[in-house]
């Protein structure tokens, strides 16, 4: 495959899938901006503390504009790293086109799709700190690592089963499974996991409920553009522990693992981007770390025991195997392997199915382009897939 084209290829079907449900934060992801440690040790206090502080200094006021444009540059950047781990990737696989098309598959996804759409929502912030963990992991900062790890879970207590497994992933690889690979990946995932116990234990022991969700009703009513009963409903929700929220929804955990409306858009870009990375692990250890990488991809599905976004939950995997394909692309010692024409079929569904798929969103919206705006915003990608296909199509 040309190199000078795979990249801008792949930049434009990540701005094609973008632009299909993009839009700016709605009243509960502002609301979120404006939480922060006054009223005491809560959940998902640490990104409004960090604004409160820029606000107390005079530097910006407290105005839907402000997160607004925070929440857009924060999403902005989190599309700069998707493409600067995918260039990474294609890199040092070779721009083989089986590993090209999987990426692809990964980048015209419902886990963009769905991050488009939750515009200014704490997920952006913790994919970040993830990717940021996993880079500083890869170089063997593994205490920074923890420390960014930690912070994450301060930001959005789901980063324990979103991007800590990825981070574990990551520790193993780089480190092995000696005495000192252990030590490196238990500095790498020990800050948050007490982040999370002390979370815990603060909601259960420390916080008075009733007197929280006073204080944060009053705060919130403070701003206008905070619509949509969000002024009360974001309180409730905070103030409601994660062990209430386990038992109030753990019943519907099989139905959600099982719905097909989500297991239809989402299994063929998992699979293929789980496949992705098992291939490009060194062949005698293919079978124990491609059951790792499906691990790290499945960890996310285990927050539909505590929470009912499902949509917002089946999206998760396409990310955390993403990373795991940079990672085993980044430590991969044998020789480049040849092409899988198995991986790059799959994949070419996979993107297919991800383009004309409409996946389900929030607020009753639904997403951007009829088929035909599909076919043609997508027509780089699909050519550049058929160039794929046709590769792996000729006797070697």
């Amino acid at each position: 495959m040309r190199r000078s084209l795979t990249i801008p290829t792949l930049a434009w079907a990540l701005a094609a899938t973008v632009a299909r449900t993009a839009r700016l934060p709605n009243d509960f992801a502002e609301a979120h901006w404006l939480l922060d440690y006054r009223y005491g040790f809560i959940r998902r206090g640490l990104l409004g503390s960090v604004l409160g502080l820029a606000i107390r200094a005079g530097i910006v006021p407290p105005t839907a504009a402000v997160i607004d444009t925070l929440a857009v540059i924060v999403f902005a950047t989190l599309c700069a790293v998707l493409l600067a781990i995918t260039a990474r990737t294609l890199d040092r696989t070779g721009h083989r086109p089986d590993v090209f098309v999987a990426l692809a598959a990964v980048l015209t996804s419902p886990f963009v799709v769905t991050a488009a759409h939750l515009m200014g929502y704490m997920d952006h912030v913790v994919m970040l700190l993830t990717f940021g963990a996993v880079w500083l992991v890869m170089r063997d900062r593994f205490l920074p690592a923890g420390v960014a790890g930690g912070a994450a879970t301060l930001v959005h207590e789901s980063f324990v089963l979103v991007g800590l497994p990825l981070v574990a992933f990551a520790a193993l690889a780089r480190s092995g499974t000696s005495r000192r690979g252990w030590w490196n990946t238990t500095v790498a995932i020990a800050p948050a996991a007490a982040a999370f116990m002390a979370i815990v234990y603060a909601e259960i022991y420390v916080i008075d409920h009733g007197l929280l969700r006073q204080q944060l009703v009053r705060r919130l009513s403070r701003f206008p553009f905070i619509a949509g009963d969000m002024n009360l409903l974001v309180p409730e929700w905070l103030t409601t522990t994660i062990v209430q929220n386990f038992h109030d929804e753990a019943h519907a955990f099989i139905y959600r693992l099982i719905d097909p409306v989500f297991l239809r858009p989402i299994l063929p870009a998992a699979v293929a981007i789980w496949l992705a990375a098992s291939l490009e692990q060194e062949s005698r250890h293919r079978a124990l770390w491609g059951a790792l990488a499906a691990a790290a991809m499945g960890a996310p599905l285990l927050l539909h025991l505590a929470a009912w976004d499902t949509a917002r939950i089946w999206s998760y995997p396409a990310m955390a195997g993403f990373g795991c394909l940079w990672v085993t692309a980044e430590g991969r010692e044998e020789p480049a392997r040849r092409a899988s024409g198995w991986l790059t079929a799959i994949a070419c569904v996979a993107v297919a199915v991800n383009v004309f798929s409409r996946y389900p969103l929030l607020d009753y919206q639904t997403e951007r382009f009829s088929n035909l705006e599909r076919l043609l915003l997508y027509a780089p990608l699909f050519g550049m897939s058929l160039v794929a296909l046709r590769q792996q199509a000729r006797p070697s």
